[in-house]
């Protein structure tokens, strides 16, 4: 048995990374992924679904940057632990919501419960393995976060496939189940430890220094794919785009959940061989192809029509963990330690944002039949900016030191004179 859980959960007898294992696989037990569509359509059209998740989402953006601080300034593992208790609370409304209201006070807590977990539980596993492992640490959290993604989807692809089913028995049975889940992920995030830098009491609270660090030069040859396939897969993973996009290619809730709960036993055996990958291919070809392929498929998804579209949805499925994998093990890479949790907090507000101004756009297309042409505008739209941006930042130049977008960004912030945290 522990000679199976160190193959197949790298460092686990490390006290950290084991809570932080099971901490993140019970946060990623979505029994509700399949259903959710569904459930709040019974309290409201989707014109008003759209409209308070932007809204809702609203709430997280606005969280992201003053709870990264929070962490880096007071703790991150008081962060974490915040954070997930007020998710269950969240939780346990939403299971209990009797009309929309309700799932908007359910949502309100959830959304900041996770802004305050955004960021801060990575930050706290990579500088525990950082301060450890030293010279070792990117290799060893490269398996750690990929172990860790096997074992969250694999947990996310069941609990979406029993969620299907849960509804049908009773309409609030999984949103129950995802509370007991997040609730038990409050007890485990009680177990980690503090770890890392953090701001000193005399250090300013500095709401630009996340940005700073993704204008550095070291993220240049990156933040162009990694915020549009960031962006890209918030609108398709968290709104109305994935439950519609499979409804279009004939599957209810019960076939969403089948198919989810099949992708992520799949998307788990995949990532076993993220490590292989990253030498084979890079970080940087690897987040480029993940931007076109997210972009392709929103793109894919506004023009075909009938079970063609399965592989549409197959692939998403697939590059969307890849791309989870990629933009986390880069952005612990290039970032300094003192502001991680930050600069992980910064990239989620910046995802977040497009799918704030879309979601009501969106809700409204669906009542009027004509949700294609949304994807098929921001599909276009993230194939165009990823094309511009490779071309302009090109591989040859991650040897060279400043790209030309980094000497740019040098030019207008004066990054030569002025250090970045």
């Amino acid at each position: 048995m522990v000679s199976f859980l160190k193959r197949w959960l790298p460092e686990v007898d490390n006290h950290q990374v084991r809570w932080y294992y099971l901490t993140s696989i019970l946060l990623d037990i979505w029994f509700v992924e399949a259903i959710w569509y569904f459930y709040w359509g019974k309290f409201g059209n989707y014109q008003a679904v759209g409209t308070v998740l932007a809204i809702l989402t609203i709430v997280w953006v606005i969280l992201e940057i003053p709870t990264g601080l929070f962490a880096d300034k007071f703790g991150r593992r008081k962060s974490t632990v915040l954070g997930v208790g007020i998710m269950a609370g969240g939780a346990i409304i939403m299971a209990g919501g009797q009309n929309m209201a309700w799932l908007v006070v359910g949502g309100f807590l959830e959304n900041v419960g996770r802004a305050f977990v955004s960021g801060a539980m990575e930050a706290l596993v990579y500088e525990d393995i950082k301060v450890k492992y030293k010279g070792k640490a990117d290799d060893i959290y490269g398996r750690v976060v990929a172990a860790r993604l096997r074992w969250q989807i694999l947990g996310y692809g069941l609990s979406v496939a029993v969620g299907g089913f849960l509804f049908e028995i009773y309409f609030r049975l999984a949103h129950i189940f995802q509370a007991i889940a997040i609730g038990t992920a409050f007890w485990a995030s009680s177990h980690l430890k503090e770890a890392g830098v953090r701001l000193r009491k005399d250090e300013k609270v500095d709401y630009v220094a996340g940005f700073r660090q993704l204008l550095s030069k070291k993220m240049s040859l990156y933040v162009v794919p990694l915020l549009v396939a960031g962006i890209l897969i918030y609108i398709y993973d968290w709104g109305l785009s994935k439950p519609n996009i499979a409804l279009k290619f004939g599957l209810g809730y019960q076939a969403q959940g089948i198919l989810f709960g099949l992708m992520g036993v799949a998307d788990a055996m995949l990532l076993g061989q993220f490590s292989k990958w990253r030498k084979k291919v890079g970080d940087y070809r690897s987040i480029y192809l993940i931007n076109m392929l997210v972009a392709g498929g929103f793109w894919a998804a506004g023009w075909v029509t009938g079970y063609l579209g399965l592989t549409i949805l197959l692939m998403m499925e697939l590059v969307t963990a890849w791309g989870a994998a990629v933009g986390s093990v880069i952005t612990n890479k290039y970032i300094g330690s003192k502001y991680r949790a930050t600069v992980l907090s910064t990239v989620e507000f910046v995802s977040k944002i497009p799918f704030v101004l879309t979601a009501p756009l969106a809700g409204r297309l669906i009542d009027l039949g004509k949700i294609d042409s949304f994807h098929r505008g921001i599909g276009g739209l993230g194939i165009m900016v990823g094309v511009v941006a490779y071309l302009v930042l090109k591989d040859d130049r991650a040897s060279k030191g400043k790209t030309a977008f980094a000497k740019a960004v040098a030019g207008r912030y004066n990054m030569n004179s002025r250090k970045c945290p």
